[in-house]
């Protein structure tokens, strides 16, 4: 549902004609995606999905605290507007199926039993 959201997201930009600017705020999650994805292929099989997964949490909150605390108080334009109070509520429930997904996976990866040294 993620891939689906985030096409819409796109077209609708697309037809409110907004156009990317580089800021302070767009560097960073730049920069920060791009170390998550130099850590992703790196990082073993065991950590992969732990490590995915804090990535998506900690970029949608981003863009949420974005959302809430620049975007929403200083927006002029209505369209603009509409479309952010559009788009908050997807990407909290992405961060929401993030944070379950995250439980899951810490609860599964408690669960394991240990091999012992001596087991062959």
């Amino acid at each position: 549902m993620m891939i689906v959201h985030h096409g819409e997201a796109k077209q609708k930009q697309a037809k409110l004609k907004l156009k990317t600017e580089e800021s302070g705020v767009s560097t960073a999650m730049h920069a920060d995606a791009g170390a998550t994805l130099d850590a992703l292929k790196t990082d073993s099989d065991k950590q992969f999905d732990q490590l995915y997964i804090r990535a998506q949490i900690d970029g949608h909150q981003k863009v949420l605290d974005t959302i809430n605390d620049k975007l929403l108080p200083n927006v002029k334009e209505a369209n603009l507007k509409a479309y952010l109070q559009e788009l908050k509520p997807k990407v909290e429930e992405h961060l929401k199926q993030e944070k379950q997904l995250q439980q899951s996976l810490d609860s599964k990866s408690s669960s394991k039993p240990v091999k012992s040294k001596d087991a062959g």
